[in-house]
This record gives C-alpha cells, structure tokens and sequence, in this order.
C-alpha cells in the first residue's frame, strides 16, 4: 500500500500534477471570458458518424463495404507464401466490384448494364477464389461460409439490378 502511493506521487511529481505554483484549469463559469457565442448564420456542421451508413448509398454497395471490411483483415492472415499472390488477387477484385458499383450508379443506362454484367463476372470469380481458399484451408469453414453469403446477398441484389434494366 505504501509501495503504491509512492508510486503514485513520483508519476505525479514527473508529470508535474498537484505541484505548487502550478495553476487549477478553470471551468467557463469560474474563467473571466465568456463561452464561445453560437453564429446563427453560421451553425455547427453535424456529421454524420464515419461507421453509419449513408441514407443515398445504394443497398448492394452497403452490403459489399461490410463484405470488404471483413474480407480485408481476413486476407491479411492468409500464408505469407500465397499472400502477395492469392490473397492479394481476391482483394483486388472485391475492389474493383467497389469501383464498378460506384461507376454503375452515375453511368448512364446504355452503359449501367454492361458494367452491372462484369460486376457479375467478377463477383463469380471470387467465388471461385474463395472456394479453392477454403479447399487449401487458407479460409476456415465459418469464414467461407460467410463470404458465400455475402456474396450471394449482393448477387442476388445485383441479379435484381440488371433485370430492372433489362426492362
């Protein structure tokens, strides 16, 4: 016990906390000078928390930005062997699937379908990628499982996509 304060009163002392001379911080109401006043013409920008998802996202891009943060650190674990070929091979066509969404969405409709179709090429290759992962045991069971739903749910929202611009 003894042992402990004095520990605490030497980190205090290096610090220079509780030492005197040393000033007290004061609040806003003990200090002279008024809070910083509010401009109404300019108000305070309210942003929106970097983890929340945009209301303007489209909902597959929502779904492939939640696959690409799990897929990312999961790469990252793979054998250094295969890693600065296979692992990074499925990261760049998950980044470019991102890319692709992003292009679909602003490119016009004479253009949307055929980005939206190599989107789907892209996303069978992965597939394949991550199967041939999983049979090499680079992927657990739970963590192949996982990618395929993800997958399939952006595929299937994709699939959606194309047939509303086929029409």
């Amino acid at each position: 016990m003894v042992g402990e304060r004095a520990a605490c009163e030497a980190a205090a002392r290096r610090h220079h906390i509780n030492q005197p001379g040393m000033k007290k911080l004061k609040s806003w109401e003990e200090s002279k000078t008024p809070p910083p006043q509010l401009n109404h013409l300019n108000p305070p920008i309210k942003q929106k928390p970097m983890n929340k998802k945009n209301d303007d996202d489209l909902p597959i891009f929502v779904v492939w930005m939640e696959f690409l943060e799990w897929l990312m650190p999961t790469t990252a674990k793979f054998p250094r062997k295969i890693r600065h070929t296979f692992a990074e091979r499925i990261e760049a066509l998950a980044l470019d699937v991102c890319e692709d969404l992003t292009e679909a969405r602003y490119a016009s409709k004479t253009d949307k379908l055929a980005l939206l179709k190599r989107i789907n090429l892209k996303l069978e290759k992965l597939r394949v990628l991550l199967r041939l992962s999983h049979k090499l045991q680079y992927l657990s069971h739970n963590a192949y499982e996982h990618a395929a739903r993800s997958i399939n749910d952006a595929g299937q929202q994709l699939g959606h996509w194309i047939k509303q611009q086929e029409e």
